[in-house]
């Protein structure tokens, strides 16, 4: 299981102690956790510019170079480009998902 996965870091120690298994400092742990929220920030991001009628095309699909442009105005300054380009296309790809 991710360490992100459980709730609190004594809740991480806790499962990985009943398997026997070592555990992550906890500013690591933390660092994890917060980029995690913040990935679940940017994709509701994502999610609300996806439904915007701007960014739609005539036939209803989804305008992918709008919702970037909307995206890149606001997370480009909190992500390198590297990193904003992977989490965009992994939303995008798990957003194309849930709407399949």
């Amino acid at each position: 299981m991710l360490a992100t996965a459980h709730n609190t870091y004594n809740d991480y120690i806790a499962y990985n102690r009943k398997l026997g298994y070592s555990v992550i400092p906890e500013d690591l742990y933390n660092g994890l956790k917060d980029q995690d929220e913040m990935y679940k920030r940017f994709k509701a991001d994502m999610t609300e510019a996806v439904d915007m009628t701007d960014n739609l095309n005539k036939d209803g699909s989804i305008n992918w170079s709008f919702v970037d442009s909307d995206m890149y105005m606001t997370w480009s300054v909190v992500l390198d480009g590297e990193q904003y380009t992977a989490w965009f296309d992994q939303a995008a790809e798990e957003i194309e998902g849930a709407t399949v």
